[in-house]
């Protein structure tokens, strides 16, 4: 082989090279709409049931679907002066995993429709009054109030782009199978002492309801987040 066509193969050889790197950086461009985003749903910090600290992770398939994973642990805010040797302020747990549909999509802004499942355990330190079936007396005790939760949601809500900040805010309506129990009480036997007539829905008592149930969910949020493009 020649010097001459030596050095022609060769420069044949970097021009396809350069035409492949050209291709690989044009489709990485082309596809602006797949990215991460790590968000923190705000109101879960407050949850009237159990306060816990949630992350999540979407992962925006395209400009119009994307998929979502979440994770958080439960804390116990009780007010009770006295715990038992085996207290934990981290008391549980949640999971979820979503899928979303975007419609009306804008650069900053789009409208979302999505389905999630979800699971969640944990356990209150409380107390409570009871009546006492040896002695009629009534008394004090304390002990463990422990939630199971699993269902699934239908969600709508928007989110909003600034830079790589994001926000959204949702709410929906869905089902959950609800397990309610009590553990660590001196006799489980004795019944609770009838609380007063409500004049109006009391949340708490509705949301410790003791069996094994189907409910209704009512999810809502406002969420913050972080774009990883």
């Amino acid at each position: 082989m020649s010097y001459k066509n030596f050095l022609f193969i060769l420069l044949l050889l970097l021009l396809d090279n350069a035409v492949h790197a050209q291709d690989t950086l044009s489709r990485k461009v082309y596809e602006p709409n797949k990215y991460w985003i790590a968000k923190i749903p705000l109101l879960n910090l407050i949850d009237l049931n159990s306060p816990n600290l949630s992350i999540a992770l979407e992962r925006r398939l395209n400009g119009k679907n994307s998929v979502q994973f979440l994770a958080g642990i439960s804390t116990d805010i009780s007010t009770t002066a006295l715990k038992p040797h085996d207290y934990s302020v981290v008391n549980g747990f949640r999971l979820a995993a979503e899928y979303r549909h975007y419609y009306h999509v804008r650069r900053k802004a789009s409208f979302f429709l999505a389905a999630d499942v979800f699971y969640t355990g944990y356990r209150h330190y409380t107390d409570d009054s009871f009546i006492s079936q040896s002695t009629n007396i009534h008394y004090s005790d304390s002990y463990y109030l422990k939630k199971k939760m699993e269902g699934a949601n239908a969600k709508w809500g928007v989110q909003y782009h600034s830079g790589h900040f994001m926000f959204e805010a949702f709410a929906g309506l869905g089902f959950k199978y609800k397990t309610v129990t009590e553990v660590g009480r001196t006799a489980p036997g004795d019944e609770h002492v009838p609380p007063p007539r409500l004049t109006d829905m009391n949340l708490g008592a509705v949301g410790n309801m003791l069996g094994a149930y189907t409910t209704i969910s009512t999810p809502a949020n406002f969420v913050v987040g972080y774009i990883f493009r």
